[in-house]
C-alpha cells in the first residue's frame, strides 16, 4: 500500500509505502494536522477473518521540508484487545469490535485519538391485518387479526463506546481506554460525544443513561433511548489512562435541558457546547477547571 499526499500549492506530492502486517487489512484512514502544519495520517486495521479493531498505522509528513517520518505499524497486545471489548452492546463482530476515528488531538508531548462505534441495527416488526378472510400468505391468527411473512422495519443508529488510544510522536502506543456507551437513537444529533482537551486531560461529553452515572457502567451500561430523559455525562481521562464519569450539569438548574454533541464545537483548545430546551438554544464555552472544581 502506498499514500500519496499533494499540495496545491506547491503543486509537488509525496508518496511513501503503508507496512501492513500479514493477514490483516485497513477499513477506516484519517488525514489531521498538528499546529505547527505536520500532515499526520492514521489508518485502523482489522484482521481479515474477523470484524475488530487490533492495530494502527502511524505516519507523517512535513509540508515545508518534504521528508517523511517512519511509517509506524502498531498491533494491539491481548490485554489492550480485552481494554477495547469490555463489556459491549451487540451480536455481531461488525457491531462490538470496530471503532471508527472520530477526533485527533495533539498534546505538546503525545496525541489522543478518539474513535467510536457505530452501525445501524434494523428492527422488523409484522404486519398486522384485520380481517375476516385470511390475507395472502398469511400464517397466524391472533383473535381477529392476522399477519403475514411480509414485515416492515424501522432503522435506528446504534452509537456504542468510545476508545481513547495515547498515542507518542515517535508512534508508540502508550496506553488504550475504552469508555462504556450504549446509545440507540433514530436522530443523530443527539448521539456520539463532543471532546475537549488540554495538557492533562481528556474530556467527553455524551447523553447517557441516568443509571450508568457512578454506576458501573464497564458490566454493561443501560440504553439510552430517549434524549429528553437522559443525563449529561462528562467523561474524564488522565493523562495516565485513568477514567471518571460525572454528571455534566445540574437536572434542577437544567430541567428540559437536552445537550445535542453533533452541534458542539472544539477549536484551539475551546469547547463550545450546544444545548436545547423545547425551541430555545443555549451555546456556551465548557471551562473544565471550573466544573471540576480545581
Amino acid at each position: 500500500h502506498t499514500v500519496s499526499i499533494y499540495s496545491a500549492i506547491s503543486g509537488q506530492g509525496k508518496s511513501f509505502p503503508m507496512l501492513i502486517p500479514k493477514e490483516t487489512e485497513e477499513y477506516n484512514s484519517v488525514l489531521k494536522i498538528d499546529p505547527k502544519g505536520t500532515v499526520y495520517f492514521l489508518s485502523m486495521l482489522k484482521p481479515e477473518r474477523y470484524e475488530m479493531t487490533s492495530g494502527f498505522i502511524h505516519a507523517f509528513l512535513d509540508p515545508e521540508k518534504q521528508t517523511v517520518g517512519v511509517t509506524t505499524t502498531v498491533m494491539l497486545d491481548t490485554f489492550q484487545l480485552r481494554e477495547l471489548l469490555g463489556k459491549h452492546v451487540g451480536s455481531k463482530w461488525q457491531e462490538m469490535g470496530l471503532y471508527y476515528v472520530k477526533d485527533v488531538f495533539f498534546r505538546e508531548s503525545d496525541i489522543v485519538v478518539l474513535s467510536e462505534q457505530e452501525y445501524d441495527k434494523r428492527t422488523f416488526q409484522p404486519i398486522y391485518y384485520s380481517s375476516i378472510n385470511p390475507p395472502f400468505n398469511g400464517n397466524s391468527f391472533l383473535g381477529n387479526y392476522y399477519y403475514t411473512n411480509f414485515r416492515n422495519f424501522t432503522v435506528e443508529q446504534q452509537v456504542n463506546s468510545i476508545s481513547a488510544l495515547n498515542i507518542s510522536y515517535g508512534g508508540a502506543l502508550n496506553w488504550v481506554k475504552m469508555v462504556p456507551k450504549n446509545q440507540a437513537y433514530p436522530v443523530n444529533t443527539y448521539l456520539s460525544f463532543a471532546a475537549g482537551f488540554d495538557e492533562e486531560n481528556i474530556y467527553l461529553i455524551y447523553n447517557d443513561d441516568p443509571g450508568n452515572v457512578n454506576a458501573k457502567p464497564e458490566l454493561g451500561p443501560r440504553a439510552m433511548r430517549n434524549p429528553k430523559r437522559a443525563r449529561a455525562v462528562l467523561a474524564t481521562i488522565s493523562k495516565s489512562g485513568a477514567l471518571t464519569m460525572n454528571p455534566f450539569y445540574r437536572r434542577k438548574k437544567n430541567k428540559g435541558r437536552v445537550l445535542k454533541p453533533a452541534f458542539c464545537y472544539t477549536c484551539d483548545k475551546k469547547t463550545y457546547i450546544f444545548t436545547e430546551s423545547k425551541k430555545r438554544a443555549r451555546i456556551g464555552e465548557f471551562f473544565p477547571a471550573k466544573l471540576l472544581g480545581k
